[in-house]
């Protein structure tokens, strides 16, 4: 069962790599999700946003899935908070629920503490590199922190995703401004959860989202993408980005590398939180080769279904299963791949579409042609993009 709650074209995209695989996939999105317009899924459950725990667990209890995966932030926080719920019900159908969540996600004594400030106060005692993080309780604490006049520095925001709570700043004005929006946002955040009817709260956390001032690196970006088992590394893919969306934004362009410190990084965190599922750990690369931890994404990244060296999707049907599942388009590993739709919408006419493999799933023309309209790209271009080596049908 795949959880997506924002709109965002990965979850349709993963519908369709798991069923590739072999699984039988239900997805729960709200209404208008682009997912009910591709139909990736084999089956699809409303979730209500005024009734968020109640939707999502009579989707469980119905489909009664073997693995559920949750494909952005939000949707692991509501996840995290019904396993809060249900552990207190002494109801059998609530502990099949529980036990459900925790296969798929892990020790529940982990939840919570993957917020981008709580990471990097875990992640040093395990002797990992990490950019120095303080957390801004308030504009007092901004002002010494900025008297030392260290720039660039990083501001980030909790419970934010793809870049959208980060902010790089050059100078004093710049923090301040990032600082002040960043604020905005969290207040924002705080307000229309509690205009929530009681009782449909995201109950992320009893504390506000934080905003932390972070040591800027500089360096190439690159992340890890894992599936994990109970606190166990099954698999994992680690990719440099040649080209993003925006400064701090996601990769759009990747390539394969070998860094072993990136993987003993993921190993360590993962062993000590006890991580269940796909999870991906983003890092910097300085000029020594050296890997710092940035942050860690306990759900979907947008590399997980890549077939590349390693199949994390066919891993994880094995694991469920016990069987091989259907091989999927396998990539050379000495290519840099460009992600779709990402780096078409940042670029219809970058050069990487033509120079390496475009990770296009033509075998789904409604997913592919919905992605390509967030750009107002018109039916022309998608049939162009076929004609040049890919096509749509096979």
């Amino acid at each position: 069962m795949v959880l997506t709650i924002e709109k965002w074209e990965l979850g349709a995209r993963m519908c369709s790599e798991l069923r590739r695989t072999g699984f039988t996939v239900a997805a729960v999105c709200p209404a208008f999700h682009m997912m009910r317009q591709v139909k990736t899924a084999d089956e699809t459950f409303a979730f209500s946003r005024l009734m968020p725990y109640l939707t999502l667990a009579r989707a469980m209890r119905r489909w009664q899935p073997a693995f559920v995966i949750c494909i952005d932030d939000v949707a692991v926080r509501i996840v995290q908070a019904l396993h809060h719920r249900l552990a207190r019900s002494k109801l059998e159908t609530a502990k099949s629920l529980v036990a459900l969540i925790e296969r798929s996600l892990g020790d529940p004594r982990w939840y919570g503490l993957t917020e981008k400030s709580a990471i990097m106060s875990i992640a040093p005692a395990l002797g990992i590199r990490c950019p120095r993080s303080v957390e801004i309780a308030d504009k007092a604490a901004l002002s010494r922190e900025l008297a030392a006049g260290d720039f660039p520095v990083v501001l980030k925001l909790d419970r934010t995703t793809g870049g959208a709570g980060v902010r790089i700043a050059r100078t004093r004005v710049d923090a301040w401004t990032a600082y002040l929006e960043l604020d905005a946002k969290r207040r924002k955040a705080l307000l229309m959860d509690r205009l929530r009817p009681t009782g449909s709260r995201r109950g992320d956390s009893k504390l506000a989202p934080r905003i932390t001032i972070q040591q800027y690196l500089e360096g190439r970006p690159a992340s890890r993408a894992v599936l994990c088992w109970q606190g166990a590394v099954i698999g994992g893919l680690s990719v440099e980005a040649t080209e993003v969306s925006r400064e701090a934004g996601p990769a759009t362009v990747v390539r394969m590398i070998d860094h072993p410190e990136m993987e003993a990084t993921a190993g360590s965190l993962t062993a000590r939180l006890g991580l269940s599922g796909f999870c991906g750990y983003d890092f910097v690369i300085d000029s020594g080769g050296h890997a710092f931890l940035l942050e860690l994404n306990p759900r979907i990244t947008p590399t997980c279904h890549l077939n590349w060296r390693v199949d994390l999707i066919g891993l994880l049907f094995s694991r469920i299963t016990g069987r091989s599942g259907c091989a999927r388009r396998a990539y050379d590993v000495n290519e840099a791949i460009a992600l779709f739709p990402h780096e078409w919408l940042r670029n219809p006419a970058s050069p990487h579409l033509a120079s390496c493999p475009h990770d296009v799933p033509w075998h789904e023309p409604a997913f592919v042609r919905t992605c390509i309209a967030m750009r107002g790209t018109s039916e022309s271009l998608w049939r162009a993009g076929a004609s040049r080596g890919r096509n749509p049908s096979s």
